[in-house]
């Protein structure tokens, strides 16, 4: 039987050294736990059964569509069907190019407001979103698209999501 664990961490620490009068550095730190998030297997609050990652090549001006749902036919990487009830965290990394991380027409993930609602990234950009314990619902809404901007050549993405079946 297959088990699954994760972590994300996101940590942002900056040191600032002002001018006079004020002295030694100020320091501003934000991140989502001493050691990210944390999720061990199973379906509940806090734990995860499924995690995706590939690595997607997009031609230019196309559309890459993810579905959390069975229906989608996305394999997670034990090789089973990716079949979430919630999701826990969404990660996408651009090596090159550039791209839209977007709401399709229907069946949006709740993380956008509206279809086609888009965060846009170029190469070199992460984009990272930690839904906590209980992860974000996905029984309906459940899809996301990515979409090729850059023209000519394509971009290349990393893509990784985990959550509860």
């Amino acid at each position: 039987m297959t088990t699954a664990a994760a972590r994300l961490t996101i940590d942002v620490a900056a040191d600032m050294t002002p001018d006079a009068p004020l002295t030694g550095p100020i320091r501003g730190n934000l991140n989502n736990g001493s050691k990210g998030e944390v999720w061990t297997n199973g379906t509940g609050a806090g734990q995860i059964s499924q995690v995706y990652r590939a690595t997607h090549t997009i031609g230019a001006g196309a559309t890459v569509n993810f579905d959390t749902l069975a229906a989608g036919a996305l394999l997670d990487i034990a090789g089973d069907t990716v079949n979430l009830d919630e999701l826990k965290f969404i990660a996408v990394k651009v090596t090159s190019g550039a791209v839209e991380v977007l709401a399709p027409g229907a069946n949006f993930l709740g993380l956008f407001k509206a279809a086609a609602n888009a965060v846009p990234l170029v190469a070199g950009d992460t984009w990272a979103i930690n839904k906590g314990a209980a992860g974000l619902d996905v029984t309906t809404n459940s899809k996301f698209d990515i979409t090729d901007t850059a023209g000519g050549a394509g971009s290349v993405v990393e893509v990784s999501f985990g959550g509860a079946a």
